[in-house]
């Protein structure tokens, strides 16, 4: 079995919730982070194609979730900027001796971003 892919709704600029995400294997288990050495996410930007990759947190090793807190800059930066859409996302993993491994590894998981009716900016 393959890991499904899921989407995750953020109205435009808003900083919470936090993306908070479990990676699992293909049999769909939580994936052991034991010995990873970062996590990364990437953000495919639906307008320009440009990856958007901020470093993840591990917020448990043994069940596999790893947390982003958007920042306010993820909405200025001048090249990767988020913005209203429907965006690709992936998890990668780094561990020892520079394996990697992408999560899920079906597709990506989406990023909805909504617009938001009360900004004013």
């Amino acid at each position: 079995m393959l890991s499904q892919a899921q989407t995750f709704h953020l109205k435009d600029k808003d900083t919470m919730p936090g993306l908070r995400v479990r990676l699992k294997n293909p049999d769909s288990t939580p994936h052991d982070l034991t010995g990873a050495t970062s996590v990364t996410l990437h953000v495919r930007i639906k307008a320009t194609g440009e990856i958007f990759s901020r470093p993840m947190t591990i917020e448990d090793v043994t069940g596999g979730i790893v947390i982003y807190a958007w920042q306010a800059e993820d909405w200025t930066d001048t090249t990767t900027a988020l913005e209203v859409g429907l965006h690709q996302m992936e998890y990668e993993v780094l561990g020892p001796g520079a394996a990697r491994l992408t999560f899920p590894n079906a597709g990506h998981d989406e990023l909805s971003i909504i617009d938001d009716l009360g900004q004013q900016t």
